[in-house]
């Protein structure tokens, strides 16, 4: 018995009464804030004294630059006082913000003092 080759020809629809389009908005949420973020290291988990939290590794034109004072190198540990675990957890804070406001709390190497960056989303 040997193996046939057959050629289908497939129309992929979408499921009735779905109207919402699948995107990936990880770049545009980021490119809004003007942020490029990096889960921390356990190096800088050392270094920050904190257990959780994403580090700002570039600041472009954005939300953060016009509004606050956040440099590079600041380790996000919580948004509207929300553990920040991941890149994803905070986009996922972040879009849940949405027309209201957003709090910051983190720190940098070396500095045990805690800041906090306020803007509206």
């Amino acid at each position: 018995m040997g193996m046939k080759k057959k050629k289908f020809l497939l129309h992929l629809k979408k499921i009735p009464g779905d109207t919402k389009i699948i995107r990936d908005d990880r770049n545009e949420v980021l490119n809004y804030l003007g942020v490029e973020l990096t889960e921390i290291s356990k190096e800088d988990q050392k270094r920050y004294n904190v257990s959780n939290g994403v580090k700002v590794t570039k600041i472009n034109a954005g939300r953060l630059r016009s509004h606050t004072s956040v440099r590079e190198g600041f380790v996000i540990i919580s948004v509207n006082k929300q553990p920040v675990t991941s890149v994803d957890t905070f986009l996922k804070i972040i879009r849940t913000q949405q027309g209201g406001g957003v709090m910051l709390e983190g720190k940098y190497s070396n500095d045990p003092t805690v800041y906090y960056y306020a803007f509206g989303y």
